[in-house]
């Protein structure tokens, strides 16, 4: 399918530009599923826990947006591993 994609575009004579904008294009999705996968589960939580991992989140959302946040974390214990 690939090799059949490049020889189309290079019978159009301008699959240098259209490549380099489909590697750009997968560059930024890559790094798009990086961000999700990091919201969704931050490397702090394994290495420092739930209230640090919190801590960390709120700093960056007030950072980012210019809101304050007031936080009052209460664990009782170790919550169980993922």
């Amino acid at each position: 399918m690939l090799v059949k994609n490049l020889a189309v575009l290079a019978q159009q004579g301008c699959a240098a530009d259209q490549l380099a904008e489909i590697s750009n294009a997968t560059s930024r999705a890559l790094d798009d599923v990086h961000a999700i996968s990091y919201a969704l589960r931050p490397p702090e939580l394994d290495r420092l826990g739930l209230a640090t991992a919190l801590a960390g989140m709120i700093r960056r959302a007030e950072q980012a947006s210019g809101i304050r946040f007031e936080r009052h974390l209460e664990l009782d214990g170790p919550l169980p591993a993922s």
